[in-house]
């Protein structure tokens, strides 16, 4: 088992007792969890099988630090304000409109407005406001759009004066290098992202010279894929937009012409348009997640259990799947954090599980106990049931904790 789910198991089973039933049964599903990462590291398997699908957590790690996908959504809403009325915030930069909104603390208008509310439903007041501004003019509601999510996705950034990449000694030591590693050493052909940023890309064709890793955004690329993507060793597409800060068109090997195309300005973003491209089965973004999804073996990185593109994704699997015959075995495996299972659960984070810190290790009466074990028995059963429900949609879970996951990534076989 990787360093801190052991440390875990350890806590549990000094609080209820090595012999304990509710200890033995945790350790054995992280053991079980251990045999699948087991699984899914196995070398053997041909050039080009295994694929990766991303999500935001994969941007979101050191040293780049991006956004979530849910501060995405409350920047772009805050952005979007901006933009309507331009004319009455003239004297403030976005940046500072933005800090303005942001820092006011946890009793400001804006914080007890985003508490609760649904993602889905954020989205769609962003679109239809500019639909509304730009009279229905899709190319121009599209792009204004666009310049809001670009601003928005990198606002940490740029709030930092940080548009050049972090020094090189983080950027080897993030978990974006050792993916890009894993890539190289597998060989690995094709991986789907959800995210809009040119990370990968940017940390890949830093460290690996003349060979490239491709963004794939537009449907014309795939007519001259073969060609135009000839030097690169992997192609990423991004399937529900791209939004390049790091690299420009040369850098990735791309046309500008790509760059300039009404498609690329077409991100997908609220719930409408991800069911209007869903419901498109014939379009490239949606063959390409099937297609990678029945021939490679695939390894989700990135997501987390309440991800909203998740759920997506999910749904899709389902699709993808309904009518392949009960003899299609599928290998795909996702690597999830139990972070904020515990955090909720046990009222404490895991690392001050580790230091004997919280109610939970502290409380030293015995009358106490069964209290403890309740607890646990319900985070197995909270697990139990997410094992179960991904099991079902073709995917293993393996669970590990946010700081495991880099050192899991350093040791791929």
């Amino acid at each position: 088992m990787t360093a801190q789910i052991e440390k875990f198991c350890q806590v549990i089973e000094t609080a209820l007792g090595q012999n304990d039933n509710t200890a033995k049964n945790l350790r054995k599903r992280f053991q079980e969890a251990d045999e699948l990462l087991k699984e899914a590291q196995k070398t053997g398997f041909g050039e080009g099988e295994l694929a990766f699908f991303f999500g935001a957590g994969i941007s979101m790690a050191d040293p780049f630090n991006l956004c979530s996908w849910d501060q995405l959504l409350q920047y772009t809403f805050l952005g979007r304000f901006y933009a309507l009325h331009a004319d009455t915030v003239q004297e403030v930069s976005f940046l500072d409109f933005l800090n303005i909104l942001k820092n006011q603390g946890n009793d400001s208008s804006t914080a007890n407005f985003f508490e609760g509310i649904d993602l889905y439903e954020l989205a769609e007041y962003i679109e239809l406001a500019l639909r509304e501004k730009m009279n229905n003019r899709e190319c121009a509601w599209r792009a204004a759009l666009y310049r809001v999510i670009e601003k928005s996705l990198y606002y940490d950034l740029k709030n930092k004066s940080e548009r050049s990449l972090s020094p090189d000694a983080e950027i080897k030591n993030g978990l974006v290098k050792q993916l890009c590693d894993i890539v190289q050493k597998k060989k690995v052909k094709s991986i789907i992202t959800y995210n809009y940023d040119d990370v990968f890309e940017t940390v890949y064709n830093k460290f690996n010279g003349c060979r490239k890793a491709y963004p794939v955004f537009v449907d014309n690329q795939l007519l001259h894929l073969k060609e135009e993507s000839a030097t690169a060793d992997v192609n990423v597409y991004h399937v529900h937009g791209f939004i390049p800060h790091f690299c420009n068109c040369d850098d990735m090997g791309v046309k500008e012409e790509y760059y300039n195309s009404p498609e690329a300005i077409q991100l997908i973003l609220s719930e409408d348009s991800y069911n209007k491209t869903a419901n498109e089965s014939y379009l490239w973004r949606n063959a390409i997640q099937v297609d990678t999804l029945l021939r490679h073996k695939c390894v989700f990185v990135g997501f987390s259990a309440t991800d909203k593109n998740f759920k997506r994704l999910i749904r899709l699997m389902g699709r993808s799947f309904e009518d392949i015959d009960g003899q299609h075995s599928t290998n795909h495996y996702i690597l999830l954090s139990i972070d904020n299972y515990i955090k909720n659960i046990f009222k404490s984070s895991i690392e001050d599980l580790e230091k004997g810190i919280g109610d939970f290790v502290n409380e030293k009466d015995i009358n106490l106990i069964p209290k403890k074990r309740a607890q646990c028995d319900f985070f197995n059963e909270v697990l139990k049931d997410k094992t179960r429900y991904l099991n079902k949609n073709h995917l293993n879970p393996i669970w590990t904790t946010n700081r495991d996951l880099l050192d899991i990534m350093k040791n791929w076989n």
